[in-house]
């Protein structure tokens, strides 16, 4: 997994009973890191009794190369470690936006309507990407010529409507994470090997989110 140039990674809260010097309602977490070459991925799942970021430390310890993730803290040491790319999770701020939507009491077209239908438009230059085979440098390429002026117009509609929403607000919430996570989110067109979401390591993980 740590010869590859990318790393996944993600981790979910298990219960475990009868564990030795813990109780039941203690949460647990099931980490899982995915890496290796892009043909032949292989995955690795890690009991562990925190969810302290010590553990991805570990895992990572002298490991150069890109790291995908959620914005969850306890992988924010990777924004200073030398030689790592830390890359954020796009379906993340999707949802946040999704969330929005779904909380709409009309169906007419909206902020968040815009925020998706700019996002797709990233999602849509990946799915090419996939359907013709590109190479990670072919992929890099594309992305600095088309998804990047993408990314500067949604980073542009954000700032205006940071300051035209309520902070607290579902569109507030949304516009708000995308801004606080925007370094980590762009950072995905920076390495053709990395991924625009974490989608791969936590379809692997919903057995346990599922229990």
């Amino acid at each position: 997994i740590r010869g590859g140039p990318l790393i996944n990674i993600d981790e979910t809260p298990v219960q475990v009973l009868e564990e030795p010097g813990r109780s039941a309602k203690q949460k647990s977490y099931m980490w899982v890191f995915k890496g290796g070459t892009a043909d032949k991925p292989v995955i690795i799942y890690q009991y562990h009794p925190t969810r302290s970021g010590d553990v991805a430390k570990l895992f990572l310890q002298d490991y150069q190369g890109t790291v995908l993730t959620d914005a969850y803290s306890g992988y924010g040491f990777l924004n200073d470690w030398p030689g790592i790319l830390h890359v954020y999770c796009w379906a993340h701020a999707r949802r946040a936006f999704m969330d929005v939507k779904k909380a709409s009491s009309t169906k007419k077209a909206g902020a968040a309507d815009k925020a998706l239908s700019m996002i797709r438009q990233l999602y849509a230059l990946e799915k090419i990407a996939r359907s013709q085979k590109m190479t990670p440098a072919q992929i890099y390429e594309m992305r600095q010529t088309q998804a990047k002026p993408i990314l500067n117009k949604f980073y542009n509609w954000l700032k205006k409507k940071e300051h035209h929403v309520p902070p607290k607000s579902l569109l507030g919430k949304a516009v708000n994470y995308s801004l606080n996570q925007w370094i980590g989110l762009q950072n995905y067109i920076k390495d053709g090997n990395a991924e625009i979401d974490n989608n791969s390591v936590e379809n692997a993980i919903r057995p346990f989110a599922l229990g």
